[in-house]
């Protein structure tokens, strides 16, 4: 009789195990998105600052690098036109051009969030703030991996809860059929605790 107990024990711990391995990985990807979300953000609004900052500082193509040093952090300044595709410009510039040209205010970022480029439209060109920021991709990176190192350690955590509750469940079960056999055998002396 205790074969069947012993497939019980090894099912129940396996859907615990699962199940803790599913919520854990549900958890984690949701810490993990809402906190790079949140980096990005900061990021974007840093990098649109300093395109505003510059704006209201009445920049010129002359002026451009002096009023990038009096701006905090290691920014650069561009004036483009609106029209056509920036000349030796990177493709997430060139992006962020086309799509101030539409008359918007536009924050594009690279994937890794290192660089943060802003572009506003400015006298009918496109004023463009490239604002390297390698703080918010090094707190990305690093929120990432603790993330996930703290998704492991509970899922493992979890795994091993599970199969220990599997195994009490299933002593339980086993302790209550022995009984239930012994009294269709006519033995009613045997004690149940509950």
């Amino acid at each position: 009789m205790p074969k069947p107990f012993i497939g019980v024990r090894w099912w129940l711990g396996v859907a615990f195990a699962v199940v803790a391995a599913t919520s854990t990985a549900i958890v984690v990807a949701q810490f993990s998105d809402r906190s790079e979300s949140a980096f990005r953000r900061h990021g974007e609004s840093l990098a649109l600052h300093d395109a505003q900052a510059a704006a209201r500082k009445n920049v010129t193509p002359a002026t451009l690098d002096r009023v990038a040093r009096e701006l905090q952090g290691n920014v650069s300044l561009e004036l483009f036109a609106p029209t056509g595709s920036p000349a030796g410009a990177s493709a997430l510039v060139r992006e962020a051009v086309s799509d101030a040209s539409a008359g918007e205010n536009v924050v594009k970022a690279t994937p890794d969030g290192g660089t943060f480029v802003a572009a506003i439209p400015y006298h009918g060109q496109v004023l463009v703030a490239i604002s390297p920021q390698p703080a918010t991709a090094e707190a990305i990176d690093t929120v990432n991996g603790e993330a996930l190192r703290a998704g492991i350690i509970a899922g493992v955590i979890g795994v091993i809860v599970g199969l220990l509750l599997a195994q009490l469940i299933a002593l339980r079960l086993r302790r209550l059929s022995v009984a239930a056999e012994g009294i269709s055998h006519g033995d009613f002396e045997t004690p149940l605790r509950y």
